[in-house]
């Protein structure tokens, strides 16, 4: 029998196979109308291992299942753990009825996995809108102490709630403010559960802060902790196959009266092959006590957690200031008929609006369909401010902006009118209506400028919306501070120029922008792998701390100080986190070999295992070095030296490469292929065997077959015969996990799979759902092969060898031993 681990690993991959086929199924208008996207495969993992659950029994919701993804992570999860679970349900609410195929599916693949685990299993599926359900006459049934359950796994739909609708009122009858419905699946998900019951949601951050939802955020920690967030740093990635521009988290809460001593914060840039590091955090730095708007602060790190310490102690809050920040007086569709030109006839004011700032002052009067002036009349009166000096920023920063908070000033010199209208997409910082004076408008628009500003905001603020309640919420100098400022300036500055100003003129700020030595050395590795011209894919935060651990730089020592030290994968991993505070999974070793230290080693920017060239690829002892030509050059970065020791070692840098490649081509295994075809495996791991299925398998049992692909344990791609890939409707995504050797059958139209065992990796039920998703395309009908280069390791992996597959075993090449179905050898579906 199959352990629990691989049948939860086989539904997994069942699961990704009907997740596939029903986003496939999707008509575009029903699925924006339904707010429907589907959770990727590694994002329901990543949220079902977030979901500890505990007991002989297990209740779980997924109150908007889709495809069942989620309900079939969190079942394998459960499954996975072994005798841990002596029961499990499940209950899964799903409203659209062209999804109850997949979702039937899902269902019986779970019920398969746990028939075979020998773990009793219920599943409840019921057509039905789960907020509609929860909030009418089953809303007692609901919450009953007898239907609460231990778990709820759940991605929600992303739409508004109409502020008057009858189910709005229902939801505020529970003490639930959802705005929209995701917060509603949200507040729902958390009364479903016993009290210490876990909720796994991912979910937009825009309900972290902000006025909208201050009423849902109080709900939501007066009935649950939170125990662990996930976040994704390019929210363009989570969701990236339905295009979502959307800042997600992955939430884990417990029910009230559990308590969590530490709140786990993960991070990775939001794909499958980005590591994750994560820290531990105090509650309170989370949301702060007293805090009477309980925003939710996620700080990436200890210096952002300093940071946020410092903006928190500055002096003044704007009332202290006696500043006020206001949305513009002007909605346009309000004063339509009022709009009107520069130079018209009847008395006009300039007529502001986002579009009029650049360069962090007003431009005025601009080319554009906006209108540039409003008339002057008793009707407009009440929407008109004062002229003057003001403090002026974007309600909505466009995904484009390097911050979040961008402040501009309006010199009252720009147009001599008496009177101004400001458009309501800006805030504007005025003195009880009025302007202000010009040195505090350009200290303070320097000040939100600023870095730390930026950094400190996006701790609490998902999204691209500055609200004004976010920025009267901001500590800030004090008065003599940023008139001091503004007094030494003629325009408002920005970035890194704002940092060093206030070091300068604000003493309370002083200690606070002392350098971030750790972000500023990565950013310096990053500068590097630029100029080196490494791919987009190897410029990231994973290749410039390997690339500091491949010299032994600490943030605090400089570049001259550049060591050699031989460092293997796992080694790496340990110093980025002692050195830099990134903790990384274990299970992301991978990831650091084959998506930075390959490209690095191409580069000949390192160089493997310089003190025994020879060693296998799968010795614990594998390591790396920084060649020596590229030490001596980055010994200089930062000095008078680095321009010209760059462009000398970018001329010479082909000829590096070219030696090196040599050299790891004088000890690989070489290998002729048909048509004399000749390739070089790196020597060890499962390349001696993929060596032997050339030349011992495919005569005996494909004479005449032609060679698609052919791996390597060292560089992936030996052989890759695209123009027959093509012909056969191959189409191989390059990260995709291909098996160790690919050889078409043309007289009898089969494609060989072929996957070489010295220490993992039979095909087994898991990986030929891998294989069939991966090949889909593929024209020939597939035949599944695992060799194994002896009996004895055969038999160590003869429980996960999945049926209607071949096995052949090198020290008996004439043979072949055949896993159950209709044919000896052949494929099956129908081929």
């Amino acid at each position: 029998p199959q352990a629990p681990a691989q049948i939860a690993d086989r539904l997994l991959a069942e699961a990704a196979v009907i997740r596939r086929a029903a986003r496939s199924s999707l008509v575009t208008e029903r699925q924006i109308a339904l707010g429907q996207y589907f959770t990727p495969m590694w994002v329901a993992r990543l949220m079902a291992a977030m979901c500890e659950t505990n007991g002989r029994s297990v209740r779980m919701l997924d109150p908007g299942a889709g495809a069942g993804t989620l309900f079939a992570a969190l079942a394998a999860r459960v499954l996975a753990q072994g005798g841990g679970v002596r029961s499990f349900s499940i209950t899964a609410f799903e409203l659209d009825p062209a999804l109850r195929p997949f979702l039937e599916r899902s269902a019986r693949a779970v019920r398969r996995a746990s028939e075979r685990c020998r773990v009793p299993c219920d599943i409840e599926l019921r057509q039905e809108d789960f907020v509609e359900w929860g909030t009418r006459a089953e809303l007692g049934d609901l919450f009953s102490e007898a239907r609460r359950f231990d778990a709820a796994i759940l991605n929600p739909p992303y739409k508004k709630l109409n502020a008057g609708s009858d189910l709005r009122r229902r939801l505020d009858r529970l003490g639930i403010a959802a705005p929209n419905l995701y917060a509603a699946f949200l507040g729902l998900a958390v009364g479903a559960v016993r009290p210490g019951g876990v909720v796994v949601a991912i979910v937009p951050r825009s309900f972290c802060n902000g006025t909208y939802f201050k009423r849902f955020r109080r709900y939501l920690l007066d009935s649950a902790t939170i125990d662990r967030v996930h976040l994704f740093a390019n929210r363009d990635r989570a969701f990236g196959q339905d295009s979502v521009l959307q800042e997600n988290v992955v939430l884990s809460l417990r029910k009230r009266p559990a308590r969590v001593s530490r709140v786990s914060l993960s991070f990775s840039a939001g794909s499958e092959t980005d590591p994750i590091w994560s820290r531990r955090a105090d509650p309170c730095e989370i949301v702060r006590p007293g805090d009477p708007d309980l925003f939710i602060h996620l700080p990436p790190d200890a210096w952002n957690m300093r940071l946020s310490r410092a903006m928190e102690s500055l002096p003044c809050a704007l009332d202290d200031l006696g500043l006020s920040v206001s949305t513009g007086p002007v909605v346009s569709f309000r004063l339509r008929k009022w709009f009107a030109q520069p130079g018209d006839s009847q008395p006009v004011v300039p007529f502001l609006h986002p579009a009029n700032f650049r360069d962090l002052v007003v431009r005025w009067p601009i080319a554009g369909r906006k209108p540039q002036a409003l008339s002057d009349v008793d009707e407009t009166e009440r929407a008109l401010v004062p002229s003057g000096w003001y403090v002026v920023t974007r309600r909505f920063s466009s995904k484009e902006e390097v911050r979040r908070v961008v402040a501009s000033v309006i010199d009252p010199s720009f147009a001599g009118a008496g009177r101004y209208a400001i458009e309501n997409h800006l805030n504007y910082f005025h003195r009880a209506g009025g302007p202000l004076d010009r040195d505090r408008a350009l200290g303070l628009a320097t000040y939100l400028n600023s870095l730390c500003v930026d950094r400190y905001f996006r701790q609490f603020s998902g999204h691209t919306q500055v609200n004004a309640t976010d920025l009267r919420r901001l500590r800030y100098p004090s008065e003599a501070s940023l008139s001091q400022l503004g007094s030494s300036i003629d325009t408002p500055l920005s970035g890194e120029s704002a940092d060093e100003a206030l070091r300068r003129y604000c003493p309370e700020l002083k200690d606070m922008l002392e350098p971030n030595h750790a972000q500023d050395r990565i950013d310096e590795a990053l500068s590097v792998l630029r100029a080196l011209g490494l791919p987009r894919e190897q410029q990231n935060e994973r290749s410039a701390l390997t690339l500091l651990a491949v010299l032994d730089l600490s943030p605090t020592a400089p570049w001259e100080a550049a060591t050699a030290p031989l460092i293997g994968v796992t080694p790496i991993m340990e110093w980025v986190e002692t050195n830099y505070g990134r903790t990384y999974a274990p299970n992301t070793r991978e990831t650091f070999r084959r998506f930075t230290l390959h490209q690095f080693v191409d580069a000949g920017l390192v160089v493997p295992n310089p003190d025994q060239p020879d060693r296998p690829v799968n010795s614990p002892r594998y390591c790396y070095q920084i060649e020596p030509e590229a030490r001596a050059l980055l010994k200089t970065f930062g000095t008078g030296q680095w321009e010209t020791m760059l462009a000398r070692y970018l001329e010479r840098r082909p000829e590096l490469r070219v030696k090196y490649a040599q050299f790891r081509e004088m000890r690989k295994i070489p290998l002729v292929l048909r048509d004399g075809v000749e390739i070089g495996l790196t020597p060890g791991g499962q390349n001696e065997l993929v060596g032997q299925v050339i030349n011992e398998f495919c005569p005996r049992f494909i004479p005449g077959g032609e060679p698609v692909y052919v791996g390597d344990a060292g560089s992936k791609w030996a052989f890759f015969d695209r123009n027959l890939a093509a012909e056969l409707g191959i189409a191989v995504d390059e990260h995709g996990k291909m098996p160790d050797v690919v050889i078409y059958d043309r007289e009898r139209g089969w494609l060989f799979l072929i996957e070489a065992v010295t220490s993992h990796g039979p095909v087994d039920a898991k990986r030929m759902g891998e294989l069939k998703a991966l090949l889909a395309s593929a024209e020939p009908g597939l035949v599944f092969v695992t060799a194994f280069p002896d009996r004895r390791t055969f038999l160590r992996f003869f429980g996960d060898i999945a049926w209607e597959t071949e096995v052949w075993i090198a020290e008996s090449p004439g043979h072949l031993v055949h896993f159950d179905g209709e044919r000896l050898l052949g494929p099956y579906g129908g081929e």
